[in-house]
């Protein structure tokens, strides 16, 4: 058994046969489409989010797991027999995730230290940060030793996605700096990035082709890299790309995984996400 229990929440888009290899505990957070109520990862696949998003009239919406279920989370783990909890969730700066499961640790009266990290990203971006720790969490440091690495290496962790629309980010009021993006919606292929956990608009090309040569040129410029993992929602191209990139780059230990629907609800179809830890 590992010494350390990784908690994470179902934002991280990491796929669920290496959750349940490494022994993560996910905590869910809920989406609500057409007025009726869902939990992530267990009521809701991503195929099934798609499905029911087209037919919505509305766009889905999110919303955090609660203090208790966090502390549901870590009471378990005590039980379980580990000395210790590193819980990572999603940007602080885009979701109350964070502070629900600040919270449930306050309240947590049991004897085994709780640590929680802002991951300052999203989907496979903040994917990265909670198999990081999982790894580490199998050697025989101290929970703070560990903490200190994850909070090292978050400054690092780079995420660009290519969307097909902004009107997800738009209406969910989740667009921050990528505000410069409006006026020519119809006209372009938006890049956003995650910069200190906020969207930042990273680039605007015109055509799908050129957004994803756009994120493959960004791979080039940022290396050396490692780490690199991509993900889709529902993207009919992510195979082609994925070609593209194993030109120059190893993909066989790469995570592939698909935009869950806390993420897709606000990146909406199409979008293709790549991820990765800068050596510079």
């Amino acid at each position: 058994m590992s010494k350390i229990k990784i908690i994470t929440d179902s934002s991280a888009d990491l796929p669920s046969s290496l959750i349940q290899s490494e022994k993560i505990e996910v905590v869910p957070l809920t989406v609500r489409i057409n007025k009726k109520e869902f939990v992530d990862q267990q009521d809701l696949s991503p195929q099934q989010f798609w499905a029911l998003s087209k037919s919505s009239p509305t766009l889905p919406e999110t919303a955090a797991p609660s203090p208790g279920k966090f502390l549901q989370a870590y009471e378990k783990a005590e039980k379980d027999g580990y000395r210790g909890v590193i819980c990572i969730t999603i940007s602080s700066k885009l979701s109350s995730t964070f502070s629900s499961a600040v919270t449930g640790s306050q309240n947590f009266d049991g004897s085994i230290p709780i640590t929680v990290i802002d991951s300052k990203n999203v989907s496979i971006g903040h994917g990265l940060s909670v198999l990081a720790a999982s790894k580490l969490s199998h050697s025989e440091e101290k929970i703070e030793a560990i903490e200190e690495k994850i909070k090292n290496l978050i400054p690092k962790t780079k995420f660009f996605i290519a969307l097909d629309t902004l009107e997800n980010l738009k209406k969910g009021g989740r667009i921050g700096n990528a505000a410069a993006f409006f006026g020519s919606l119809l006209s372009i292929k938006p890049i956003i990035s995650i910069k200190d956990g906020i969207v930042t608009a990273e680039s605007r090309q015109r055509t799908r082709s050129r957004s994803l040569e756009y994120l493959i040129k960004k791979i080039k410029e940022e290396s050396p890299i490692e780490d690199l993992s991509i993900a889709g929602a529902q993207a009919l191209d992510i195979d082609n790309f994925k070609n593209q990139i194993s030109n120059f780059y190893d993909l066989s230990n790469s995570i592939i995984s698909e935009v869950g629907p806390v993420i897709g609800a606000h990146a909406g179809p199409g979008a293709i996400g790549v991820a990765f830890h800068s050596l510079k």
